[in-house]
């Protein structure tokens, strides 16, 4: 990421352009009438990632590993960090940094099902909707949704087919849940 922020402009990836050294100062690493790296306190938001210390690959199935996060977590298992001076979830922080910020009205959806997985290639963003129909605790595939609509059968076959309510069945016929 630090290949991409041009000459003169913020290296925390705000970018904004940053101003010239009033000096020359050797532990700053400024050279006077040089831009400096950072815009003052722009620099706390940098954060070096270590392999094995932050996160450890591990292999769950997925076309590639997981990378699990060892340091903090919250108590619905995702990781967590102190990012631009408050709590954030590990996960987005890594999607954002590798893909930019997540779109208004994105959530994230791990792919691989490991909530405490931080590998952006294992995060897609998606609407709500779709992260729960995805989810572990959804009863009905996207397949079995269609199959109800297609089906001429009552909703009491249909709903002891699938194992939901009749009430369920007829919203999802109506357009009311698992809407297109």
């Amino acid at each position: 990421m630090l290949d991409d922020i041009p000459y003169g402009f913020c290296e925390c990836g705000c970018g904004r352009r940053t101003a010239p050294a009033p000096q020359s100062h050797s532990k700053r690493n400024w050279i006077k009438g040089e831009p400096v790296r950072f815009i003052s306190g722009h620099h706390r938001r940098v954060i070096h990632f270590v392999v094995g210390v932050d996160w450890v690959e591990v292999d769950h199935g997925f076309a590639t590993s997981c990378w699990i996060w060892q340091r903090s977590h919250r108590r619905d298992g995702y990781g967590q960090m102190k990012w631009n001076e408050r709590m954030a979830c590990a996960h987005r922080v890594l999607y954002e940094l590798t893909y930019g910020p997540i779109p208004a009205g994105l959530e994230l959806d791990h792919l691989c099902r490991v909530l405490n997985c931080v590998n952006p290639d294992h995060l897609e963003a998606v609407t709500a909707a779709i992260n729960v129909r995805r989810s572990a605790t959804a009863k009905l595939t996207a397949e079995q949704v269609a199959e109800i609509r297609a089906s001429d059968e009552r909703g009491a076959v249909l709903a002891t087919r699938y194992a939901v309510s009749q009430s369920n069945v007829s919203q999802i016929r109506r357009g009311r849940t698992w809407k297109t």
